[in-house]
């Protein structure tokens, strides 16, 4: 009899799990994902229209697969909805973004993922607080084989974008400046394909795309980022980029 009441017992927890705990799950927003920072896309933008913008970005996951994910970001009476921007690889299928034209947006931002069912999520960004306008990269030029070409343009003024601080880690204050590549499918939602896999100093001016990145018959949008590294709140602020379809 006892056993058998344990089973019983083990039975209907099986069941009260099953019924109330995905009920009680929720969204996920991946901490490390979330990046508020501005954009200044040059004449090359792709599908993007020239001109600095204001992004809010995250990397939310639903409690289900499949359910739709409502997210907004709010700061006060001001609210932005962030949009499914769909990626061909995990975990940056679930990326979700807000663009708008920037204008002195800044601060700290209220990120919630609502699917409607389950108890929303929500997570506060790191505020925004020293939105530098960044140069384009000039010159910027594409050779070599198709498959695996090569970038080149003008080096950064290393004095006004330093990649090195006086000291390690860097003090309070300090800002430093890295380059990224990134490689983009030239198609509605621009799917990143490619990231280079380590920071570029900004005295560097060029890149090779290293073999079985890209596909032939397809067209791609080769991204080119100064990145600024604000050391106030010690994580990444504003970034600037500049595209060259080919």
């Amino acid at each position: 009899m006892r056993k058998s009441i344990i089973i019983v017992t083990i039975l209907y927890l099986l069941a009260f799990v099953s019924l109330y705990g995905e009920a009680n799950a929720t969204p996920t927003i991946a901490p490390n994902s979330v990046r508020v920072y501005t954009d200044n896309i040059g004449p090359n933008g792709g599908f993007i229209e020239e001109g600095r913008y204001f992004v809010i970005r995250a990397i939310i996951m639903p409690s289900t697969p499949g359910i739709s994910i409502t997210a907004t970001a709010k700061q006060g009476s001001v609210e932005y909805t962030l949009i499914h921007s769909p990626q061909p690889f995990p975990p940056l299928s679930d990326l979700y973004v807000s663009r708008t034209l920037y204008t002195d947006q800044g601060g700290a931002w209220e990120i919630t993922a609502d699917d409607g069912v389950d108890p929303p999520a929500t997570i506060t960004t790191y505020a925004l607080d020293d939105p530098k306008e960044l140069p384009l990269a000039t010159n910027l030029s594409v050779s070599g084989d198709l498959l695996t070409p090569t970038l080149t343009w003008v080096p950064f003024d290393t004095t006004l974008y330093p990649s090195t601080s006086p000291t390690d880690p860097p003090t309070a204050g300090y800002d430093l400046y890295t380059q990224t590549v990134m490689i983009r499918l030239a198609e509605s939602g621009m799917p990143i394909v490619y990231q280079s896999p380590a920071v570029i100093p900004t005295d560097v001016a060029t890149y090779t795309i290293s073999d079985y990145q890209l596909e032939p018959n397809k067209e791609y949008i080769f991204d080119l980022f100064l990145v600024h590294l604000d050391f106030d709140a010690n994580v990444m602020t504003p970034w600037s980029q500049y595209q060259l379809s080919c």
